[in-house]
């Protein structure tokens, strides 16, 4: 268990179109995916502020402030509505679409000593740890604003604030188990994986 100042934001927001139905309310495991993510949040960071981008009423969630404009807009939401954010050591996100997801690759990016905004693994936008909780905000604030001058909706995303931040890559232990799952096809292939990872 790690004892830190930790956020956890599970960004569920979206409108799972490509997967035909709410992700977050799939099954796995027996349970909904999206309190399997949450047990794996507090299994790596043990009792902590957990928050859900999205209308999840079983969970402190935030709405979007600004709707369909992707992910970030969820993870500036969320963020906007702390109040105090400045005083927590860490804020992890992950999407609610990986639920192969371990504790270990949380607790991974979270040890990682780095003095970076942010650290992530190669070639995977999710999961992510952020350092500097206020600088993030700026950031997020400033490619918000950008969008609303040029509408421009692709730039509004996380890769784009990874290259505006200071970001660390690291390599996984568990690669195989950063995938995302947004349509049925993903989903199968997550079951199966599953099957053969355990």
């Amino acid at each position: 268990m790690i004892v830190l100042k930790t956020v956890s934001i599970i960004l569920a927001g979206g409108n799972s179109s490509r997967m035909g139905k709410n992700k977050a309310q799939l099954n796995w495991n027996g349970k909904l995916l999206i309190d399997s993510i949450a047990e794996v949040l507090r299994e790596a960071l043990g009792e902590h502020k957990n928050i859900v981008s999205g209308n999840y009423p079983q969970f402190q969630s935030v709405r979007d402030m600004n709707l369909n404009r992707g992910p970030i807009e969820g993870f500036r939401s969320v963020l906007n509505s702390i109040s105090q954010f400045e005083n927590y050591n860490k804020i992890v996100v992950v999407p609610v679409d990986m639920p192969l997801l371990t504790k270990s690759l949380i607790q991974q990016l979270v040890l990682c000593d780095s003095r970076s905004d942010a650290i992530k693994f190669f070639n995977s936008t999710f999961p992510v740890a952020f350092n500097n909780p206020k600088k993030i905000l700026l950031a997020l604030n400033r490619l918000n604003r950008d969008l609303e001058q040029t509408g421009n909706l692709k730039n509004y995303s996380f890769c784009n604030l990874y290259k505006n931040i200071n970001v660390n890559e690291i390599h996984a232990k568990q690669k195989e188990r950063l995938i995302n799952t947004n349509t049925p096809e993903e989903w199968a292939n997550a079951i199966s994986k599953a099957n053969h990872i355990r």
